[in-house]
């Protein structure tokens, strides 16, 4: 996977590759990241550009807080009078 995200950063740039991360769980979208340095890519120049334009913006982003549901009850309806 590392390798076809490198390739996906040359041809399609950061934005591409953050597009693809996306799609993953939090966890595994770090993992990845973490493991494209260690991938032997070829091309350190590429290796380069991913680490400041693709991995320190996502390791280094603040945690998202969770959606807070609405916790009220709803009112109980007062019956209709006729």
């Amino acid at each position: 996977m590392a390798g076809s995200l490198l390739e996906l950063l040359e041809i399609g740039g950061p934005e591409a590759v953050r597009e693809q991360l996306k799609g993953l769980p939090p966890a595994q979208r770090k993992d990845t990241v973490r493991a494209v340095p260690a991938s032997g890519y070829p091309a350190p120049e590429t290796l380069e550009e991913f680490r400041t334009l693709v991995a320190e913006p996502i390791l280094h982003a603040p945690a998202r807080p969770h959606a807070v549901q609405d916790t009220r009850r709803p009112r109980p309806r007062k019956p209709h009078r006729r």
